[in-house]
């Protein structure tokens, strides 16, 4: 348990996420890119990109907020 707990601290792959139902991995990395969703950079060239998963759905909730609060009410 500890273990996994580590892992999260240090970050997972976008695969990671997939399997966790979180976040399809190729979603993640677009929304990555698109600056929507926090990640970090790894690796000697900074090639990979790792998430932490509660940073993620935290992301994801307050993207969900954003939307549902800026929808019109009278909008069908």
């Amino acid at each position: 348990m500890a273990h996994e707990e580590e892992r999260e601290e240090r970050g997972v792959k976008a695969r990671e996420l997939e399997r966790r139902e979180i976040l399809k991995a190729g979603t993640a990395y677009r929304m990555a890119k698109a600056g929507l969703i926090p990640c970090r950079r790894v690796g000697a060239k900074s090639g990979g990109v790792e998430f932490n998963p509660a940073e993620v759905i935290a992301a994801l909730k307050g993207l969900a907020a954003t939307k549902i609060a800026g929808t019109p009410k009278d909008a069908a």
